[in-house]
Formats: C-alpha cells, structure tokens, sequence
C-alpha cells in the first residue's frame, strides 16, 4: 500500500530546496527559448527512504524541463520514511519545482 494521508509525512535528509537549486539542469533548448514555468513532480517515498515512481503530475512548461524535473528527484539522498500509527509506511510525495531564467 502507499499512503496519501500519513501519521508523520516522510522528510527528507537534505534541504530539498537547496538541494534541487544546485542539482538541477535547465535545460539548453528552454533557456535560449526563454520557456520557464512551475513543474509538480510526484514520487513515493519507499520504506527503505529510496524515492521511487518519480513522474510529472499535471502539465510541464515543455517536455524537457519535464525530464530535467523528474531527473533532479531521482538524485536525491535518501529520505526518512514515513509513520503511520507507529509503523514505516510508503506514502506519496509531490513537490513544485519552478524553472526561472534570470532576467
């Protein structure tokens, strides 16, 4: 089972923020496009604290911004699992991730 409604949400080990900002790449196409845009990226979080199912939930600003959104999750760490009534569950997770070119 993977739970949406949890007891503790999963976290994760490292700053997400700034782990995202420094892992990420915009990708080349889309910077000299001047496409930016608000990508919402869904995953479960396993109970071992692997991220797992990482996918693109709702419309991306382009298909490779989508990819480069999907393969910034996919690097990171390990999470901590999340609780539900005392026991390590699987749960879903959905994070916003917004590609900005500086002006």
């Amino acid at each position: 089972n993977v739970y949406k409604t949890v007891t503790q949400k999963a976290k994760p080990t490292v700053d997400i923020n700034a782990f995202v900002s420094k892992n990420v790449i915009y990708p080349e196409i889309d910077k000299a496009a001047g496409i930016e845009g608000l990508v919402y990226v869904s995953f479960i979080v396993e109970l071992d604290g692997s991220v797992s199912n990482v996918n693109i939930d709702g419309k991306s600003p382009s298909s490779s911004i989508g990819r480069a959104a999907v393969d910034v999750i996919k690097k990171m760490p390990k999470w901590e699992a999340a609780v539900h009534n005392g026991n390590k569950v699987r749960s879903y997770y959905r994070y916003p991730i917004r590609f900005l070119l500086a002006h």
